[in-house]
């Protein structure tokens, strides 16, 4: 048996919700219908459970979590509200980036311009390795107090970027100690009398041919390995009489580089051969 709206009586036009009432448990919320209105359609289940749920959420809703507030961070000290220290996180990032431009720097200043003034001005004195304390001993140094702090390191996070930067810069101190010690060298070059102990030719890329000598600086005996050309040694034997040609240095730290030519049998001048 048919049944007629008895609101609208089956013109499809709600008298009371004009058009705009919805069913909830199969009936019109405003005008209480029987379902054959457009406007009073019947609707599904779900959206009969949707609503439910919807209006219980409404009248019910779900107590929200707390934010905690007022927090001290124990790594920087610093009072926070939420989960996160916003502190800690941008102190970090600042010491990260410190970090980054810093290593190639001292990377750098330890490998290739350390090479490049050993090659322009090389050191004879075996003390003059000495230099590279300077840059260990701030290694270490940085690397203990990285461990004194620990968690606290953002705490201190000015003091650990500056100890970044001054191991950066003892790492350039090498190369700038053996290119000033040449360049500001005003001192006569001396000729030393040496004498070859033995020679090899060295293997790999850059190796060659070189002669170990044996000679005296400063009442100190040094032996040193000189890189000659082939023809020097194919002439010279263990046991001959050399002569190397030494700057004394703007920092007493004695270098060999060119010198004039030699005279005389079994006298070879290794600085001006030096490759």
């Amino acid at each position: 048996m048919e049944h007629t709206c008895p609101t609208c009586g089956g013109t499809g036009i709600c008298s009371q919700c004009n058009g705009k009432g919805r069913l909830y448990l199969g009936k019109c919320t405003l005008c209480s219908g029987t379902g054959r209105c457009p406007v009073c359609r019947p609707i599904s289940t779900g959206e009969e459970l949707q609503n439910a749920l919807s209006t219980a959420i409404k009248e019910h809703p779900l107590p929200q979590a707390a934010v905690p507030k007022g927090q001290t961070c124990p790594q920087c000290g610093q009072v926070f509200d939420g989960n996160q220290c916003w502190t800690c996180l941008s102190r970090k990032a600042d010491i990260d980036e410190t970090f980054r431009l810093c290593l190639p720097v001292a990377l750098g200043g330890i490998t290739v311009m350390d090479i490049l003034a050993i090659g322009f001005y090389p050191p004879l004195e075996p003390n003059s390795l000495r230099v590279y304390g300077i840059p260990a001993v701030s290694l270490v140094v940085a690397a203990g107090l990285a461990i004194v702090l620990g968690e606290r390191i953002t705490r201190y996070a000015t003091l650990v970027r500056l100890s970044i930067v001054f191991v950066t810069a003892t790492c350039l101190i090498p190369a700038g100690y053996f290119f000033l010690n040449g360049i500001l060298d005003g001192n006569p070059a001396r000729e030393v009398p040496s004498r070859v102990i033995s020679k090899q030719i060295s293997p790999g890329t850059y190796g060659g041919p070189d002669l170990y000598v044996s000679l005296s600086w400063n009442q100190q005996a040094i032996e040193e390995t000189f890189r000659v050309d082939r023809k020097t040694y194919s002439e010279v034997e263990p046991g001959d009489s050399v002569r190397v040609i030494v700057h004394p240095g703007a920092f007493s730290t004695p270098w060999y580089g060119e010198g004039i030519q030699s005279t005389g049998h079994n006298a070879v001048d290794l600085g001006q051969n030096r490759q």
